[in-house]
């Protein structure tokens, strides 16, 4: 069973602390720099959205071509999949911008 926080505490969660604090502030009257977003169910810490945005970026090797299809190996599983995605179909993350990092035809 929870125990209520004492009177004055400081909440565990702020929403002056969540990736979306400009967006609730912009629907809501007053201040929510202090509000308490224990219970929040879009709450998201920006260290956790750094946390995505800085993890493992794989690049993809062209490994050859089967009925006119890309025939390509992540570099961070080295597993094969067709075609060039932003994502790698097997380990899930993410490959690096551009033209898919995968030259065409050679």
């Amino acid at each position: 069973m929870k125990r209520a926080a004492a009177k004055g505490a400081t909440p565990v969660r702020e929403c002056f602390h969540c990736l979306h604090y400009e967006a609730c502030q912009s629907w809501n009257v007053g201040s929510l720099a202090s509000t308490n977003a224990e219970n929040c169910v879009n709450y998201r810490e920006s260290a956790e959205i750094a946390a995505f945005i800085n993890q493992p970026v794989g690049e993809w090797k062209l490994v050859g071509f089967d009925h006119g299809l890309k025939i390509v190996e992540c570099s961070i599983c080295n597993k094969r999949a067709y075609g060039s995605t932003c994502y790698c179909p097997n380990c899930g993350k993410r490959m690096k911008r551009g033209q898919n990092n995968v030259p065409d035809n050679g």
